[in-house]
């Protein structure tokens, strides 16, 4: 008895370890530019007279700027581990939330990092970090139209909201939804990724 010779067309290839960490670098960067350009165009609209509507790094002397620096910093590390966990854990992902990601988002959890949910949580921490970095270039392209002279239309909502609750109320009541927007809108976008370059 004779056993058949392997040929490359007989033998499955081995399939290549995807560039994990490049991506999760570029990630960063990506959010760094977006973080860069909100904080500078911040900045040249409270140059021209302006107004911060965040919060969050506003005090009673105003706009505190080693406050949202270091805000940028701290989330920035949280959400390139988020991007790091999800990239990492791509390959758990069910193919019924690649095929459909916004509906995974209609299975809720506490802890994104427990076994029993890493067939969806990883998407979910994917598109939320990506989200995060669009919402900050939402937030500078809102500046540049107060600084041709236009609204910015994510400061006016925060403020008319504001001025029926509290600043508070009006920050989380516009912002909040305005990023589970973008995060269901990033889904589709980081599904095809996951299922393009991580699995």
């Amino acid at each position: 008895m004779t056993l058949p010779i392997s040929t490359p067309s007989s033998t499955p290839a081995a399939r290549p370890k995807r560039p994990v960490m490049l991506f999760i670098g570029l990630y960063a960067l990506a959010y760094a530019v977006a973080s860069g350009l909100d904080l500078w165009t911040t900045h040249l609209v409270l140059v021209a007279g302006g107004s911060e509507a965040n919060v969050f790094v506003v005090s009673d002397q105003g706009y505190e700027a080693s406050l949202s620096f270091a805000i940028t910093i701290f989330g920035g590390a949280i959400l390139v581990g988020a991007f790091a966990f999800g990239a990492a854990q791509a390959a758990a992902v069910a193919e019924r939330w690649l095929a459909a990601p916004p509906r995974s988002f209609g299975h809720p959890y506490l802890n994104p990092f427990a076994p029993s949910v890493r067939d969806r949580a990883p998407l979910h921490l994917f598109a939320q970090s990506v989200a995060f970095a669009f919402l900050r270039v939402l937030a500078a392209g809102n500046n540049l139209m107060i600084l041709s002279g236009g609204t910015g239309p994510i400061g006016w909502a925060v403020r008319r909201v504001g001025q029926m609750a509290s600043p508070m109320i009006g920050f989380v009541v516009v912002m909040v939804p305005l990023f589970a927007l973008l995060t269901l809108a990033a889904a589709p976008l980081c599904a095809w990724f996951v299922g393009r370059y991580l699995r």
